[in-house]
Parts: C-alpha cells; structure tokens; sequence
C-alpha cells in the first residue's frame, strides 16, 4: 500500500531471516497491489489519488501471506484467548483497520511485509479452502424486500436485512474473552454451517464485511462476526 500516512512507517532490513514475531504479531508478505488491479478488459480499478485521499477504506489491502509467526500467543486483555490456527504459507485477509495502521517491512530483494496483529486475522485460505480463525464466522446476507410507503409506484428494492446471517463457515471457538464483560461467550452457542442466525444490536445497520467488491478474491461476498454477536439461530 502506498497512502501517504503509511510511508511513515517502513523499515528496511537486508532479509527477514532473522526476525522472530513476538507480542501476537504474525510477518505476512504482501502479495497484492490494488493499484494495479485490473479489470478483465485491462482497465484499472482505481486511480492512485484516489486512493490516497478518499477511497482508503475500499482500497487498503487486506490480503496477505504468512511468512513468520510467533512461537505461541500471550494472552492479552481487551482480546481472547484462542487457538494458533495459522501456519506459514497460508494465505490470510485482514481487518481493514490493523492492514492500514500496520507496520511495513522492505526487503533488500524488493518485498513487502506487514507486522499483522493475530487477532486482526479473519480467515486463513489454505488449499483453497476458507479456514476462519480467533472464532470468527463467515455469512452471507440475508436480503429483505423493501417498498416505499410515500412512492407507491416506486419499484419494490431488495436490500440486505443486517439482523440475519446465513453461516457459510465456521472455526473453533475461542476459550474465553478477556474485554470488561469477561467471560466465556462462546461456550454453548452451537452453530454450523447451513444455520440462519439473529444478531445482537450491533448489526441492525450494517456488518463487517471481509472484502470490498473492488478488489474481491472470493467466489462471495463474506461477512464476519465472532460467536458473542449471536442472539439466536433459526431451527
């Protein structure tokens, strides 16, 4: 990524054999550029100024691949305890928020590297399999029929209803939370792949989403919550 506020931030070493990741950190290789991302037809998707004043959100890369990991995960408060499900080589994509504030790494041979927060990680994408990890679950959206009550003649619209979810992955549960509410929120909430879920109140507007459909590298478009956002499933 190239915005301005992020060139602030680059380290240059002669390789990355030498570095260990501690604190949680994983060493990810960048192995996208949207700014040269293509159309079919060859055109690009999105201008360079564009992305460096306005369009961070849709255009900041999240996708990257694991090249060094810590030894095991410390335990951390305002996180959760879970499990090490990555392994080097995997493929992973990111929160938009830890990829855009992330430190950057330049190699003498001319790569790129990112310093992710584990716990920034949604999913791993490993033989070209989704593999959700810190137990996050992947949906798509449920869509309702919206009509308008002044303009009757209005056509009717299709728009997503951000109360429900359809489950299209799932990952092992985290053990326990560590945030100020404490506890372990996982246990019990059995969800599987096929389930309709109800959200909590955070999703009455709208939900996380894993990929900008400028840049999309999925076969859909993925949401994602973690197992405490659930309020119910429907049998």
């Amino acid at each position: 990524m190239e915005a301005q506020r992020e060139r602030h931030q680059v380290i240059k070493v002669k390789s990355i054999n030498d570095i260990k990741p501690q604190n949680n950190f994983v060493l990810c290789l960048r192995i996208k550029n949207n700014l040269k991302d293509r159309t079919k037809g060859g055109l690009i998707k999105v201008a360079e100024s564009y992305h460096q004043n306005q369009y961070l959100s849709q255009n900041v890369e999240r996708v990257f691949k694991v090249a060094a990991l810590p030894d095991e995960l410390e335990e951390v408060r305002g996180y959760w305890k879970t499990k090490m499900d990555l392994k080097v080589g995997d493929t992973v994509i990111v929160s938009y928020y830890d990829s855009l504030f992330s430190k950057v790494i330049k190699t003498d041979d001319g790569k790129e590297y990112r310093m992710i927060l584990y716990y920034d990680i949604i999913t791993a994408i490993r033989k070209n399999k989704l593999y959700p990890i810190n137990g996050y679950l992947l949906f798509t959206p449920v869509y309702a029929t919206f009509k308008s009550k002044i303009d009757l003649a209005k056509p009717a619209m299709r728009v997503i209803d951000y109360r429900y979810g359809y489950i299209e992955h799932t990952s092992y549960p985290n053990y326990y939370y560590t945030k100020s509410y404490g506890g372990d929120l996982d246990k019990d909430i059995d969800v599987k792949k096929g389930d309709t879920v109800i959200f909590l109140n955070e999703f009455k507007k709208f939900a996380p989403i894993l990929e900008h459909s400028i840049h999309k590298t999925l076969d859909k478009e993925y949401y994602y919550c973690q197992r405490c956002k659930i309020a119910a499933k429907i049998a």
